[in-house]
């Protein structure tokens, strides 16, 4: 086993570790906060390895130093690892073999590793295990594209960082149940033991027993430092609850969760576009106009220039909140963002019909005062006028102080950078 040791850490620099350039802003809104603690933050990636293959070797994305792992000299994992010599090491998901090969090297050479969850994992339906609903067509297609990147590049590494850490036969039997798992379309409620971190960073309160269960870290070393979505979408405090006596609205928000990309619920670009369409069409013969919110990676597809081809208006993260307040309800998917609507306020319309007729949602969304499962769209208009003669005005306010997270939320990366510094340390 090739080990380090712990005073050989010297340098300020924190190295967060993802798949692809996808998640960069998630680190690149940390940049100014680290410096403020005297911490440097740089990202490498595995995109050439198959998620971000024409990706640059080396560039800037927000001021965050951004390297794709074949910028180094000797590509493996563990030797990035030791070259740049973090004082610790951030990941935003841990399950990938990637990741979890560069937390078995990291626990080799006695470098403390961070999970700062990317989401609001309680609005997904994970207590029951089977949060996703997966359509089969497009999870075979999936398996299909993926298998020989997985098979001749992925796994190798993988195998390669088990020999090296002097792995069990458990962890190599592990292998076989999570292959097994990804092809299925399934969910781990427990993650594989080489998944777990040093310390977690949750959003809010509410994914404090997501995080100790799924990766057995003690609930002391999890710690809640709030959501940047209100950042992104630039909510204050006096927007709560600002949108509950919205019922003499005419426009309706559909939140799209970014299924159609991966498998969830939706078998292709087209499929998603043709439900859109149908949605748009039931709710303007109810007197609504639908504006949809596409999930951030639906910007890599034609989604959106086809909804403009078919009329359908699309309202970007500067707009969001303003079209909210504007809004009379909102159609949600098992989003982080569908937070948003709720903390103003609004109906929300957790959708249960056509593609996501057997869809799960978790407590955070199901808890809501304002929510209702809507099985068909024809039911919206009946169930938004019986909602709005009682506001439970009382129960949201209770719903927020639960599911919010610390405020402001501006601070969310200063407190991301005092719990990095401290583990760092």
């Amino acid at each position: 086993m090739v080990r380090i040791n712990a005073d050989m850490r010297k340098s300020n620099i924190i190295l967060g570790i993802d798949s692809w350039t996808g998640g960069a802003s998630n680190y690149s809104r940390l940049v100014t906060a680290f410096e403020e603690v005297g911490l440097s933050l740089k990202l490498v990636h595995f995109g050439s390895l198959g998620h971000d293959v024409a990706r640059n070797k080396e560039e800037v994305i927000d001021r965050l130093p951004v390297y794709d792992i074949s910028y180094y000299r000797d590509q493996r994992i563990l030797s990035v690892i030791k070259h740049e010599s973090p004082a610790a090491v951030l990941f935003l998901s841990t399950e990938a073999f990637l990741h979890r090969a560069a937390i078995r090297y990291c626990r080799s050479l006695n470098i403390p590793t961070i999970h700062l969850y990317h989401g609001l994992i309680s609005v997904q339906a994970v207590e029951g295990g089977n949060p996703d609903h997966y359509s089969l067509l497009a999870l075979i297609k999936m398996n299909f594209s993926r298998a020989y990147k997985n098979i001749f590049r992925i796994l190798p590494i993988y195998i390669e960082s088990l020999l090296k850490t002097e792995a069990g036969p458990s962890d190599f039997l592990q292998i076989g149940r999570d292959l097994l798992t990804k092809v299925l379309g399934g969910y781990n409620k427990v993650a594989a033991p080489d998944a777990a971190t040093t310390c977690c960073l949750v959003y809010a309160d509410s994914d404090i027993v997501h995080a100790n269960t799924k990766y057995r870290i003690p609930k002391e070393r999890i710690f809640v430092v709030g959501n940047p979505d209100y950042i992104k979408f630039k909510l204050i405090e006096s927007d709560h609850l600002s949108a509950i006596n919205n019922q003499k609205k005419s426009e309706i928000i559909y939140i799209d969760h970014g299924g159609s990309n991966c498998g969830l619920n939706f078998k292709s670009e087209n499929e998603f576009l043709l439900f859109l369409t149908k949605l748009n069409n039931e709710l303007n013969a109810q007197g609504f106009r639908l504006k949809i919110k596409l999930h951030p990676s639906q910007y890599m597809t034609t989604i959106p220039e086809k909804l403009r081809e078919v009329g359908i208006n699309i309202t970007t993260d500067d707009s969001f909140l303003i079209d909210l307040k504007s809004s009379a309800a909102a159609i949600v998917g098992p989003s982080t963002a569908a937070m948003i609507p709720a903390i103003l306020g609004l109906p929300v319309f957790l959708a249960r019909f056509e593609q996501f007729r057997d869809q799960k949602y978790g407590k955070s969304l199901t808890s809501y005062p304002r929510a209702h499962v809507l099985a068909t769209p024809q039911d919206l208009s009946n169930i938004l006028s019986k909602c709005y003669i009682d506001n439970k005005r009382s129960e949201c306010i209770d719903w927020i102080a639960r599911n919010i997270g610390p405020l402001p939320a501006s601070d969310m990366p200063k407190r991301v950078a005092h719990f990095v510094k401290i583990t760092a340390n």
